[in-house]
């Protein structure tokens, strides 16, 4: 009793594909238990580390910031807004704000060294950030905390940037 000819190409082609099925799925759970051993993970994460915390412009700028202020305060760069201010309210409007801040940053703070007590946001402006601007603005005034705008620049004098800090402090302690 022979087979028809189709039936016989579609049984070789069947079983063809079922050896190769089962010796991919062979060779894939002994990769899988090889990467276990070897702890080498299969999916690959889509988070890199940078190379550095601050751009070529905010490094200028705290190198300049240091010889102004030395070690009198620490010099804290990229703080959380929400690390420097409290939202208060109740719960709905306490939500609605801290939304507003919770992802936004201050380039630099000072603050003294002995308690970390904050004393001074600064902002590097680049001209680009109108309305985030007047948000984190608004925000400080609100929370008393003054801020420094500078301009972003290719240096700057420490000497000036000291007397800029000064007159911000001394604004707020009248």
């Amino acid at each position: 009793m022979n087979a028809p000819v189709w039936l016989q190409v579609a049984t070789a082609v069947a079983v063809t594909f079922a050896v190769a099925m089962f010796a991919l799925v062979l060779y894939l759970k002994r990769k899988d238990q090889a990467d276990e051993h070897s702890g080498v993970e299969m999916h690959v994460s889509p988070y890199i580390r940078r190379a550095t915390l601050l751009s070529a412009a905010e490094q200028r700028f705290y190198a300049r910031l240091f010889q102004a202020v030395g070690n009198e305060v620490l010099i804290c760069p990229k703080v959380r807004l929400a690390d420097v201010i409290d939202v208060r309210g109740d719960a709905l409007e306490w939500q609605a704000a801290w939304n507003r801040i919770a992802a936004k940053h201050l380039d630099f703070v000072l603050t003294t060294a002995d308690e970390q007590q904050i004393l001074l946001g600064i902002e590097l402006d680049d001209g680009g950030r109108q309305r985030r601007d007047e948000l984190l603005d608004r925000a400080l005034v609100a929370a008393g905390l003054p801020l420094l705008r500078v301009r972003v620049r290719g240096d700057y004098d420490p000497a000036a940037l000291r007397r800029e800090i000064e007159q911000k402090l001394t604004m707020v302690a009248h």
